[in-house]
Parts: C-alpha cells; structure tokens; sequence
C-alpha cells in the first residue's frame, strides 16, 4: 500500500515525567525505523493527563489499524456493500487518507 504519511510500525516512549513542572506525563509517538518524532501527547492540558498514554498508543497503532482496515474492505464490500459497517469503513479509510468522504 502505497501512503503519504509516514510508514508505520510506530511506538510509543514517555518524553517527560513532569510537563513544565506540572505533574503530568507527556509521551511521543515515534517512526521506529528513523526514529522521527511524529507527535506530542500531553504536552498542554492537565485536562487529558490520565488518558495521555493510551492516547499514544492509539495514534502508533493508526498505521496498522489503516493497514487491517482495508483488508478487511474486500470481504466487507463483497458481503454487506451498502451495509453500515461498509460505510462505516469507506468514511474511516478516506479520513485517514486525506479524501473526501461520501
């Protein structure tokens, strides 16, 4: 598959214990190939702290989770084309590509 963002695995490392002397952790999700910093989790609002992590994991999985999505778009269209869940998935798929959705 062919993508414009940066091609996964990604992973997850905490970047700080303690934000600007607040008492929040913040983590990174990195490219584990070249080891870029693709984003910041929690480095603004106290408001998200206890979620922070899983927040993380959720945005290093996306590379996979597009990956498994359309993969599994074939069976979903062949089976239940106009379903919910087809729809469901086309809008997840083009979001995640930058495309308009239906």
């Amino acid at each position: 598959m062919r993508t414009q963002h940066t091609p996964g695995p990604w992973k997850v490392e905490q970047l700080e214990t303690n934000h600007n002397g607040y008492d929040w952790p913040t983590y990174t999700v990195r490219s584990c190939k070249e080891n870029y910093c693709l984003a910041v989790v929690g480095g603004v609002d106290r408001a998200t702290s206890q979620s922070n992590k899983a927040t993380a994991r959720l945005i290093a999985a996306a590379p996979e989770l597009l990956t498994a999505l359309i993969a599994c778009q074939t069976i979903i269209n062949r089976e239940v084309p106009d379903g919910h869940i087809a729809h469901s998935m086309r809008a997840a798929i083009a979001a995640a590509k930058g495309e308009p959705t239906q």
